[in-house]
């Protein structure tokens, strides 16, 4: 009763109907590309610039380092023990 080119199907079925291509090759292929791109997108975030600071943030920073010039330049007036 069957054509000759394969398995009888059962009533309806078409020949082949329920087949899948292996593509094992191509999970094992896709795991660790995925993990590679998320590594990759989680480094660009991270070394991404931080954001530039306002007049006044930038003016603030500056004093407290000016300050911190000064606070050094009179310790060393005071040598190694500031007994």
């Amino acid at each position: 009763m069957g054509s000759g080119f394969g398995p009888r199907c059962a009533h309806g079925e078409r020949f082949a109907a329920g087949t899948v291509p292996p593509v094992g090759w191509a999970v094992w292929l896709l795991v660790p590309v995925a993990a590679t791109m998320l590594a990759a997108i989680g480094s660009w975030l991270r070394a991404r610039p931080k954001k530039a600071p306002t007049t006044d943030e930038a003016m603030h920073a500056h004093s407290e380092f000016l300050d911190a010039l000064v606070q050094t330049a009179r310790s060393k007036d005071r040598g190694v023990n500031s007994d």
